[in-house]
């Protein structure tokens, strides 16, 4: 081979080896539909947000709830589900400072504490229902 030849050779060697790793963005992930129903006390919770967390990822999605439903999309897998409603206590004064205090209405079991998970699937259904009790 010519030295000309084995410049050419290698330069498109050079310039196809970068189009095997393709162009553009990332494929982004499939989503599915989801939804549910959140009651505590056998009452639906009448606002709130839950939480659908990728634990190795740390990947979080976050749906209100109102009048105990919430929908939404989520790509499929296994979910850490996380729920919270806080209502005003009033202000208070902690430490000098004056703010709005809230508490959460629901148990840390079902929040900061949770083991309760949920599995989109891409055949569905993902509805998903969750019965707390506060205490």
């Amino acid at each position: 081979m010519s030295s000309n030849r084995w410049v050419l050779y290698l330069l498109g060697v050079a310039l196809g080896i970068p189009s095997l790793n393709g162009c553009g963005k990332p494929a982004t992930p499939k989503r599915y539909a989801v939804q549910g129903r959140v009651t505590l006390d056998k009452k639906p919770l009448e606002k709130g947000v839950i939480y659908f967390k990728i634990v190795e990822s740390g990947e979080l999605n976050t749906f209100q709830i109102q009048n105990g439903e919430f929908a939404g999309e989520l790509g499929e897998g296994e979910r850490r589900v996380e729920i919270v409603s806080y209502v005003s206590r009033g202000e208070r004064d902690i430490g000098g400072m004056k703010g709005e205090f809230q508490e959460n209405l629901i148990p840390a079991h079902y929040n900061i504490d949770s083991k309760i998970t949920a599995t989109v699937t891409p055949t569905g259904p993902n509805q998903f229902v969750f019965d707390l009790v506060s205490r």
